[in-house]
């Protein structure tokens, strides 16, 4: 199983190529807009590390070698390739993952993990407005509803509960994120 999540991650070396320069550009533009020069490079930083979760969550879920062979945008129509029963969730990945299957917990940890990063970077960038999860968390959940998209697209079946565990990844990186802040604030003030 490990092999088989490095060489999914390995084989989208493309698109992170592609990447360089909208991440670049990205890097221009925060410069410019930002003031403070001493949180300019953690900015920076949260900002490479956002779109390089953003990359391994898109390499992890739409890109294979497959993919571009197989993609065509009428299959969005396709009702019947939405996949959404709670019930086979609970006890073919949950149930499975309490009884040792190491693939049930992959899926089901995976889809919460990916985008953990996203929502904790996204909230280390804005961190000036506290108001910010629940944007970050739409956006997430909207994101989430792209990659389902683009699954079904390519083939693939769309699983609603993907859409819920992404979401609720994006809800434990904003709660991991403040948890964050609290303990750097505590230990500043401590200092």
């Amino acid at each position: 199983m490990i092999e088989l999540i490095t060489a999914t991650f390995l084989q989208a070396y493309p698109m992170y190529f592609a990447a360089i320069p909208f991440v670049i550009l990205g890097l221009l533009i925060r410069k410019k807009k930002s003031t403070c020069q001493s949180s300019v490079y953690l900015g920076d930083l949260a900002f490479v590390l956002l779109c390089s979760s953003i990359l391994v969550t898109l390499a992890a879920t739409c890109y294979s070698k497959e993919f571009f062979d197989n993609f065509d945008i009428k299959r969005l129509l396709h009702y019947e390739q939405i996949h959404f029963d709670p019930e086979g969730f609970l006890s073919n990945i949950l149930l499975a993952s309490l009884a040792g299957s190491f693939h049930a917990t992959v899926n089901w940890l995976g889809n919460i993990g990916l985008f953990v990063p996203i929502a904790f970077f996204t909230m280390w960038i804005s961190r000036k407005d506290k108001y910010k999860k629940v944007q970050i968390v739409i956006c997430c959940l909207l994101f989430s509803v792209l990659i389902e998209s683009i699954q079904l697209c390519s083939g693939r079946l769309a699983d609603v509960m993907d859409v819920f565990l992404n979401t609720l990844g994006a809800f434990v990186g904003c709660w991991l994120f403040d948890y964050f802040v609290a303990i750097t604030d505590h230990l500043n003030k401590r200092l």
